[in-house]
């Protein structure tokens, strides 16, 4: 398992740096003038040189990723154009409201698409399993702003269940960071629990027609031992490869589901940045984003070798 760990480090690393350049250029490819942006169009063209200047925009591109890179590695992503603001301050500010409505969503996506993805696939043809693929489709279907949207009229304005918008931290007021985070979770879980259950079905209709798991069932295990012991076990590694897509990409922010519910997470912070060409904020949001993507498929990696020995090398 060490050696296994060692050479997904080894990758680890170098795509971190490749990743660092794409983001970097992807900024600096934004169309318009940075500098004439933030200072708006009625700016003097001697203010435009200064914070031209001030933002380091005259130098080679090749040495202005430098000076950045360099100030990642002493753990300062710069400021912000428009306020002067720490990035690590401001990212630091909006990344647990962002993992908060990550967790939420998986955790819903889970708690419906387990038993959504299982029975058609143990009780082929059943009620259940028409039922659970019917809903699986129309949750596929049904579009997450729209679902959101709904949710904010049925569920807040109409039934007053809970409040519309709005976020509380949990360190705060646990009971109402709870409440602000359900309809959020719900929204985005919802479209995830259709992808996880079908991919779940899949994966477990493969592994249940395998001669190992009629081997098992033809020496007389009872079927609990059998789908718990020998065929979940290899039917969650595809799952949990589309988990970790899944949750490295929320970890980005989610940027329609945070519009909604007011939810100040990293994807209002992206959007709002990249519309003021804040170049800072976008570099040090973007990579942030990456490396969490990148550190879960790691985590993912990691995941295989616990499910199965072969991949990691045991056997």
């Amino acid at each position: 398992m060490g050696s296994y760990l060692f050479n997904r480090l080894l990758q680890f690393v170098p795509t971190l740096f490749v990743v660092s350049i794409v983001v970097f250029l992807m900024v600096r490819a934004i169309p318009g003038d940075a500098a004439l942006v933030l200072l708006g169009p009625t700016a003097k063209p001697g203010q435009v040189e200064i914070l031209r200047q001030k933002m380091g925009l005259e130098e080679p591109i090749w040495q202005q990723y430098l000076i950045w890179i360099g100030g990642v590695f002493r753990g300062d992503l710069g400021a912000s154009a428009i306020n002067g603001f720490p990035v690590a301050e401001l990212i630091r500010q909006k990344l647990p409201a962002t993992v908060a409505l990550a967790i939420g969503s998986m955790f819903v996506a889970l708690l419906i698409a387990i038993p959504m993805g299982v029975i058609p696939a143990l009780r082929p043809g059943s009620g259940g399993a028409r039922v659970a693929t019917f809903v699986s489709g129309l949750l596929m279907a049904i579009p997450t702003f729209w679902l959101g949207v709904l949710l904010v009229l049925v569920v807040s304005l109409r039934l007053k269940w809970l409040p519309p918008s709005g976020y509380v931290p949990f360190s705060e007021n646990p009971l109402q960071s709870m409440k602000q985070l359900i309809l959020p979770s719900l929204t985005l879980g919802a479209y995830l629990s259709a992808i996880f259950a079908r991919f779940l079905t899949s994966s477990l209709a493969d592994v249940l027609s395998e001669d190992y798991v009629r081997t098992a069932t033809a020496k007389g295990l009872r079927e609990r031992v059998v789908i718990g012991r020998h065929v979940m076990r290899n039917a969650l590694i595809p799952v949990v490869t589309m988990l970790g897509i899944q949750f490295g990409g929320l970890l980005g922010g989610a940027v329609i589901v945070e519009a909604i519910f007011d939810w100040p997470g990293l994807g209002r912070l992206l959007v709002t940045s990249i519309s003021s060409r804040d170049y800072a904020v976008v570099q040090g949001t973007i990579l942030l984003a990456a490396s969490a993507f990148l550190f879960v498929n790691l985590l993912t990696d990691l995941t295989y070798g616990l499910l199965d020995p072969r991949i990691r090398g045991d056997e």
